[in-house]
């Protein structure tokens, strides 16, 4: 799936964020989707430095709505719903890879290169 920055994106509640996300050529393909209880939808994305961040879907536009057919859907303990990877929906995966966690890290490089490689996911170089 590939998202793009709205024109008015900048008028779109973030939260505690000031900025907006920046994203590789203007685009970033989504590595998952949140649909917390009360029916708000989050996208993490892929920035144009190659992390992973979380925005309200309602920031993007789609540009191609195809999902990557590894993705998986799972109901979560607070009722919410996440459509992603596997790997990335274990318990603690995201608090690892921020802390920069080798072994989550390297998990993280080797789902967005083997995508790269059937074109799912492009991160910029």
């Amino acid at each position: 799936m590939i998202v793009s920055l709205k024109s008015d994106a900048a008028n779109i509640d973030r939260g505690m964020r000031t900025s907006l996300p920046i994203l590789s050529d203007g685009v970033s393909h989504v590595l998952e989707i949140y649909l917390n209880k009360n029916g708000e939808t989050s996208y993490r994305i892929i920035d144009a430095n190659g992390r992973a961040s979380i925005w309200p879907s309602s920031m993007f536009e789609t540009n191609d709505n195809s999902t990557p057919d590894a993705w998986r859907l799972y109901e979560r303990p607070d009722n919410s719903l996440l459509l992603t990877y596997p790997d990335f929906a274990g318990a603690g995966f995201w608090e690892r890879y921020f802390d920069d966690d080798r072994e989550a890290v390297a998990t993280f490089e080797s789902i967005v290169a083997k995508a790269r490689n059937v074109g799912s996911i492009e991160v910029g170089d």
